[in-house]
């Protein structure tokens, strides 16, 4: 069956901002959806955010956890299985 997901918007210019793309959508049965993840802190400091996505059909959202130290206002992380 396909499922639908949203991912929760985090939208708070004095703390952070976090960017999904695609931000909603359906994966089709026995397949992958490359999610990419952007997020801009505008403090720094230890860095401890959790982040959700709502999954049609389930009982508690999937989420995952951030936590890092930003030394600067220009820190950027990015992974990839690729």
């Amino acid at each position: 069956m396909p499922v639908t997901f949203k991912w929760d918007d985090v939208n708070d210019t004095t703390h952070a901002v976090a960017k999904f793309e695609p931000k909603k959508g359906t994966i089709p049965p026995k397949s992958k959806v490359k999610i990419n993840f952007e997020l801009t802190m505008y403090i720094g400091g230890q860095i401890d955010e959790l982040f959700m996505c709502d999954v049609e059909d389930m009982e508690m959202p999937l989420g995952f956890i951030v936590k890092a130290d930003a030394f600067g206002l220009n820190v950027a992380y990015m992974t990839s299985e690729e």
